[in-house]
């Protein structure tokens, strides 16, 4: 008699131990001189001031970047890459991130993320330098390519389109799993009710990878924001409390 093998995602969190809460890293803040050589006209101004600036202009520069197209050289990573804009918007990226998970395996993946340096300087106080950038011009572009390792490179986009847009509702989204329209806004403890009875435990060790990769980014990237983390604890607490149901049903 052999027992069922365990499914991905269950073994992989099976493996990790889960947290009971996702510690905030000791509080760094980000580098006056990486964001005065972006724009100097920022040296001055406090950084919640440029932060809340962003804030209204992140939608329109995210909504940049699905049209950014480059062809990546094979087997070697370049210093600048030619990348092409099909978008003629004021708000063209700066730079591309190559991110892919450290590992020690001779052949790695590599993602590359176009991004606006003033966005991730803004808010990572741990970001790797970045080199100058000239990207006034339209349509055809060459970004500095910016080698990133994270330790969960699949849940980027949701924390980059937090740092752009500051919507906690579409990061609560991209975090946990979609929920039937009529419980629109539940109680925590409903919402975890609600995901043990409609998800398998299957789905749901996969979304409390998503929450812990986030985590894990957040902490390597140094991001301090308040909402960010409030959004990310309650996130966890659903997914653990939904876990263990599933698991004991």
């Amino acid at each position: 008699h052999s027992t069922p093998s365990r499914s991905a995602p269950s073994a992989r969190l099976a493996e990790q131990k889960l947290p009971r809460r996702l510690a905030r890293p000791a509080f760094r803040e980000v580098s006056r001189a990486v964001l005065t050589a972006i724009d100097p006209a920022l040296e001055e101004l406090p950084f919640d001031f440029i932060r809340q600036g962003l804030a209204k202009r992140g939608a329109d520069m995210l909504k940049v970047l699905p049209n950014v197209h480059a062809t990546p050289a094979r087997h070697v990573l370049p210093k600048e890459l030619s990348v092409l804009v099909h978008d003629l918007a004021s708000h063209a990226p700066t730079h591309m991130l190559a991110v892919y998970a450290p590992s020690q395996a001779p052949r790695r993946t590599v993602t590359l993320f176009p991004v606006h340096d003033v966005i991730f300087a803004a808010h990572c106080a741990a970001l790797p330098p970045l080199p100058p950038s000239n990207s006034a011009a339209p349509y055809n572009l060459t970004l500095p390519v910016v080698p990133l390792p994270l330790p969960h490179p699949a849940s980027l986009p949701a924390l980059s389109a937090f740092l752009y847009t500051q919507r906690a509702d579409q990061l609560l989204a991209a975090l946990l799993p979609p929920l039937p329209p009529a419980l629109a806004r539940p109680a925590p403890a409903q919402y975890a009710r609600a995901l043990a009875e409609t998800y398998t435990q299957r789905a749901l060790a996969a979304h409390a990878l998503r929450v812990t990769g986030a985590w894990r980014n957040a902490c390597a990237l140094g991001i301090h924001d308040d909402v960010f983390w409030r959004v990310l604890g309650a996130a966890w607490e659903v997914v653990l409390a939904a876990l263990a149901m599933s698991v004991g049903r």
